[in-house]
């Protein structure tokens, strides 16, 4: 059985496989810390925690940019599996689901005309006119 994985084992292995979420929440932190220190009325401090944000954010967008260049670079490994599938076998087994879903598709066709058959047949062999149709004859009493 496989070991669980722990929250803090996931937020380090997200961490490095996705580093933009962590620059993310540090510019949100470093924005945080600046408006807390601008209402306070430390002005200093508030300066430098709007350098700080303008810092993450360089940051993160360095990292979206690298994340985006990493992950470029992965496709071209994926067409070589790509073009190792066999095209003509499934195009081979696309018709045989084709023939079969035509097969199906006409023995519903069959077996809906069946049943309505069976029941005109049912309704024609009624005798009995129902009492909410009106004859053309009036009937004698």
């Amino acid at each position: 059985m496989p070991e669980r994985e722990t929250v803090t084992k996931k937020v380090t292995r997200r961490a490095f496989d996705e580093p933009w979420i962590l620059g993310i929440a540090a510019t949100v932190a470093a924005f945080g810390y600046a408006c807390t220190k601008l209402y306070a009325g430390n002005a200093k401090a508030s300066q430098y925690g709007f350098r700080a944000r303008v810092a993450f954010q360089g940051l993160t967008m360095m990292t979206v940019l690298w994340y985006a260049y990493d992950r470029a670079q992965q496709p071209r490994e994926r067409v070589q599996v790509i073009r190792e599938i066999d095209w003509d076998k499934l195009e081979e087994e696309n018709e045989k689901l084709k023939q079969n879903d035509k097969s199906a598709y006409l023995k519903d066709m069959v077996n809906e005309m069946r049943e309505k058959k069976k029941q005109n047949s049912i309704f024609a062999a009624d005798p009995e006119p129902s009492s909410s149709t009106s004859s053309s004859t009036p009937q004698k009493k």
